[in-house]
Parts: structure tokens; sequence; C-alpha cells
């Protein structure tokens, strides 16, 4: 398994931290900005190891209205290249909207992880800047 814990730092170089690694609980967690998390954690389904590559954004009070937008469009977007998993974390001012990707940990690289981010990020943007729900 240190392959993966190398294609972590290279991923981590990549976004300008140095020596990334998983935490004790084999998760890592990095504060984006005040509004926004990223999480990483290696799992098992169905025989195969994943890595679930999440993205939560602060929503607040919002987090309804922000909700009912992401869930249409994922529905619009169901046969999209990436698969999501929607949720939404903590309450009150504190609420955030995840967003999740899963990738298979084989074949997995720096570059995959970069891209996942990437989309998730674009996705969650999207969500954000969309006022109607018709829309």
């Amino acid at each position: 398994m240190a392959w993966i814990d190398e294609m972590l730092a290279e991923f981590g170089s990549e976004l300008g931290i140095s020596g990334l690694s998983w935490n004790a609980h084999g998760v890592i967690r990095l504060e984006v900005d005040a509004d926004q998390l990223l999480t990483i954690e290696s799992v098992w389904r169905r025989d195969q190891q994943e890595l679930l590559v999440s993205i939560g954004r602060r929503v607040g009070h919002d987090a309804g209205h922000r909700a009912q937008i992401a869930l249409i469009r994922a529905h619009a977007a169901r046969r999209a290249t990436i698969s999501l998993q929607l949720a939404l974390g903590a309450s009150g001012a504190d609420t955030r909207l995840i967003v999740t990707t899963r990738l298979p940990l084989e074949g997995c690289t720096s570059q995959t992880l970069v891209d996942a981010v990437n989309r998730l990020n674009r996705w969650i943007d999207g969500v954000m800047i969309q006022e109607f729900l018709n829309a």
C-alpha cells in the first residue's frame, strides 16, 4: 500500500501541501477555506477498494433550496461520466451540502484525484450560482 501513500503525497504536492497523508482514522480532511471541506477516504465496497472524494460547501440556512437544486441537477446529469452522491451535514448556519464521488482505487493516480476534485468543484459551483429550481 506504499504506492497509495506516494500517490497521496503527489496529490498533496499538486495542491501545494507537502507530506499529505491519512489521519489516524484513514481519512484526509482539508479545510480549503472557511466554507469548503475536501475529504478523501478509502473504503471497501463489494470486494473492491475505492476512494470516496467529497466536497462539502457551507450553505447555511439556504440548505433546503440548495439541496433541491442539487437533486434536480444530479437527476438531469444522471448519464454523466461522474457518479454523485448528495448529503447535507451539520445544521443551522453551519449546514454543508456534501457531494461525493467514488473512484476505484486500482489505477487511481494523483491526476485522477485532481480531476475528480475539479469536477466536484465545478458541479457544486453550478449548484451555488443557480437561483431557480427550473433553471
